[in-house]
């Protein structure tokens, strides 16, 4: 599918406790969805301030980044190796680019996709992906023919 992978990358930061999270839209037949959550909290020799410093919406957005990424790619070499191999290793630029929710909406319209995102919205704490549900309710609505 055109505009696949497409990376749903989240952070939240609620007093002590923070999460990320990344929902990955593969484009592939198996696995065609992937997500994972991590949970942080500051350990016991672990300063608020310190928690704080390090724990940044930044910092956990660009390290589920990372994750969503080697999911992705450790996803395509489990699927097929030579396709790992020429996606990633022989030269090609193959790049990731930040883009709007536009990119989901696309993806919302074509009806095979609804069982994954079904499991996004399941399995989220977020709450920055409420807005998003809240298109999602509306487009799954839509009589597409």
């Amino acid at each position: 599918m055109r505009n696949l992978p497409l990376l749903v990358i989240v952070a939240q930061i609620d007093g002590e406790n923070a999460f990320s999270e990344h929902h990955v839209f593969t484009g592939l037949n198996k696995p065609d969805f992937l997500y994972k959550t991590t949970g942080y909290r500051p350990g016991r020799n672990v300063s608020d301030e310190d928690f704080k410093e390090f724990v940044t919406l930044e910092t956990l957005l660009a390290s589920e980044f990372d994750y969503a990424k080697a999911n992705l790619e450790y996803s395509v070499f489990e699927m097929d190796k030579d396709l790992h191999h020429k996606l990633l290793w022989e030269g090609q630029n193959f790049e990731y680019h930040e883009v709007d929710d536009t990119a989901f909406v696309r993806l919302a319209l074509r009806k095979e996709c609804k069982k994954a995102i079904v499991t996004m919205f399941g399995s989220t704490y977020s709450q920055a992906l409420g807005k998003l549900e809240k298109k999602w309710k509306i487009l799954s609505q839509l009589d597409i023919k």
